[in-house]
């Protein structure tokens, strides 16, 4: 079995999970006081607490710890986001990325439409001014 990584957080490491999300604006999970913000989608390279480590598919993946993860994911690992995978958790970053694009046909509901979604009958806005 693989060791876990590890990510260096001043004097002591922590062990951690790599968290895939799909939402465009990411997601805050919270769990014991701890709190991580999750890279969206639609984050640029340089996320708010460093760069966006890889995004894949639509997903950003942003390293968590093990503990903050499994808290978190006890008490809402039930909720819509988890249940379609559209955030999903594993302990290493090669298999984040692998699934992450097994998951590329996995919807948020979130996406951006286009001028076809609109759908018969139905067009886009026109300026009234």
């Amino acid at each position: 079995m693989a060791k876990n990584k590890t990510v260096d957080q001043g004097a002591a490491t922590i062990d951690v999970v790599y968290v895939a999300c799909k939402l465009p604006n990411g997601h805050v999970i919270e769990f014991g006081g701890e709190s991580v913000t999750l890279h969206g989608a639609q984050n640029t390279v340089q996320g708010e607490k460093g760069p966006v480590i890889h995004l894949t598919n639509e997903y950003a993946i942003t390293p968590v710890s093990r503990k903050l993860w499994e808290g978190w994911h006890s008490q809402y690992g039930q909720t819509a986001i988890c249940m379609s995978e559209t955030v999903f958790a594993l302990k290493d970053m090669a298999s984040t990325i692998d699934k992450a694009k097994d998951q590329a046909e996995v919807k948020t509901g979130r996406e951006q439409m286009t001028p076809a979604d609109f759908g018969e009958g139905l067009e886009q806005g026109k300026d009234i001014r």
